[in-house]
């Protein structure tokens, strides 16, 4: 059953955080736009609330110009699916389709073969493809690139929308500085991790240059790493919220809450991180990646930290020459 219209569907991938699927998503926005499709994004797999409901839409809005009315069942029946493994599957989850297969081992490229849709069929005459895996598109570089274009096209549902201009209002003023500190010890976490000399330096420098910035805004994924900052800034904000006990990953531990409370917790702080005036983060972070990209903050003041840093003077000189360069060309193209 050949469809008129060209769709692109991003499918949440049970297991992965926030940050992956919404990189997925950040990924089908570029495709939607670039290819001239229409988008739907399904998480209703049971990763981030109750299975077999999509909540996609009660924490996202999409703009008009990528999005349907269509639902996954009216498209149901199209046989021109990429991956084919999702031909008359489009109401089935990720998972659903991975566990089938009865493989003994779990490897990467296989299982993105069988479920995310190959970059050489977006500009094709494919009427679905279907996207449940980043990592082989070019996220990491290139939405950074094309960042105010997924920020134009997603934006906070109305709820989460009215709730960060409270919070914000209530607790942080308009000028402040977005942390995210990621410490589990889930598989490849700790990677993630960044020493808090280093982010206190990178602040100094910061506040020093910018006296107006005031406010902190730590966004954590463990109690004690809120304690250790609290006794060196006792102003800093942190939403009050429950937590697993230090060091279990919170989107993969039952500690009290329902997956959609957990999943609202994230969004707010991912959200009230992207509306800082500056964002420090640790760079192979996609929870942190998902603030940079919404933040629409220009490039200068977004500081993604690398495992082993280089000296925090050092990042501050690129920055600052980074900025004398954008000048430069702004004034060339004049």
């Amino acid at each position: 059953m050949p469809v008129e219209t060209k769709y692109v569907v991003v499918k949440s991938n049970k297991g992965a955080g926030l940050g992956d699927n919404l990189c997925s998503v950040f990924a089908g926005i570029v495709v939607a736009t670039v290819y001239g499709r229409k988008l739907i994004v399904d998480w209703s797999d049971g990763s981030f609330g109750e299975p077999n409901m999509n909540v996609f839409p009660l924490l996202f809005d999409l703009s008009p110009s990528i999005s349907t009315d269509k639902s996954l069942s009216e498209l149901n029946g199209s046989t021109s699916v990429q991956p084919p493994s999702w031909v008359g599957n489009l109401l089935r989850h990720s998972y659903e389709l991975y566990l089938e297969q009865n493989w003994d081992t779990y490897q990467r490229k296989r299982t993105i073969d069988l479920l995310s849709s190959d970059p050489q069929y977006f500009n094709s005459e494919v009427d679905i493809l279907v996207i449940t895996d980043f990592t082989r598109l070019p996220c990491q570089s290139t939405l950074k690139d094309l960042a105010p274009v997924v920020a134009g096209h997603i934006k906070p549902s109305q709820t989460i929308r009215k709730y960060l201009d409270d919070y914000i209002s209530l607790n942080l003023t308009q000028h402040y500085i977005g942390i995210h500190v990621r410490m589990t010890s889930e598989k490849g976490a700790q990677e993630k991790s960044r020493k808090l000399s280093y982010y206190i330096q990178l602040l100094k420098e910061i506040r020093a240059e910018n006296p107006s910035l005031k406010k902190i805004f730590l966004a954590t994924d463990n109690a004690s790493v809120i304690n250790e900052w609290k006794n060196i800034f006792p102003d800093v904000v942190v939403r009050q919220k429950l937590m697993p006990k230090a060091g279990d990953p919170m989107h993969l531990t039952e500690f009290g809450l329902s997956r959609f409370e957990v999943t609202i917790d994230a969004v707010l702080d991912m959200l009230i991180l992207s509306k800082g005036n500056f964002l420090l983060f640790p760079d192979n972070s996609s929870f942190s990646l998902s603030s940079a990209i919404l933040s629409g903050l220009p490039s200068g003041n977004i500081y993604p930290i690398p495992f082993k840093p280089v000296s925090p003077f050092v990042l501050r000189l690129v920055s600052k020459m980074h900025k004398i360069l954008l000048l430069l060309i702004s004034k060339i193209r004049l």
